[in-house]
């Protein structure tokens, strides 16, 4: 049975408990149902989809070496890589409480079934390699995010054409021992 954000998010809307851990309280199996649904979501895409996902959002490698390591053309891994991202943010910000305050789901409160199911297993965890809570998981999300629109600020804000003085300049104020 292949895996899509339909099945994903009726999956979700059924496994909700209110008897798993609180919020505040930290616990490995959080973390452990965290990244199993991560890695759902990316099921959730087809496999040209998931690498340019992967590739160019997880990984940030540039476009031209993503394409490279496809080999793809770089206009076919960029439209990919847009449909994939529109398609994971269109999925978090309805389903996911660590993007969204509106989504209903919370890796705390879907511990419970993930056990009951057999996805995660306390004495056997998979992924896991510390305890989280979902408030300081969400409160990183949301401190990416914001991270995130700073640093978009600063590509959009293209220097002329790189030289070797420019480059000097650049070194120079970030490290000026070095200048």
């Amino acid at each position: 049975m292949e895996l899509n954000f339909v099945r994903l998010s009726e999956d979700l809307a059924e496994g909700l408990a209110s008897d798993g851990p609180g919020e505040n309280e930290r616990s490995m199996l959080i973390e452990e149902v965290k990244i199993g649904c991560t890695l759902a979501m990316l099921q959730c895409l087809d496999r040209p989809h998931r690498l340019a996902y992967i590739l160019g959002e997880i990984l940030d490698l540039p476009g031209a070496e993503a394409a490279e390591a496809l080999d793809v053309d770089p206009g076919v891994l960029r439209k990919r890589l847009e449909r994939a991202r529109s398609a994971i943010l269109a999925f978090t910000s309805s389903y996911c409480g660590l993007v969204s305050d509106d989504a209903a789901c919370r890796c705390n409160r879907r511990v419970t079934a993930a056990v009951r199911l057999g996805r995660a297993r306390p004495d056997a965890l998979e992924f896991a390699d510390r305890a989280v809570s979902f408030e300081e998981v969400r409160t990183a999300v949301r401190r990416a995010g914001e991270a995130r629109r700073a640093l978009e600020v600063h590509r959009t804000s293209r220097p002329r054409e790189s030289s070797v003085e420019l480059a000097r300049r650049i070194v120079a104020a970030i490290d000026p021992a070095r200048g």
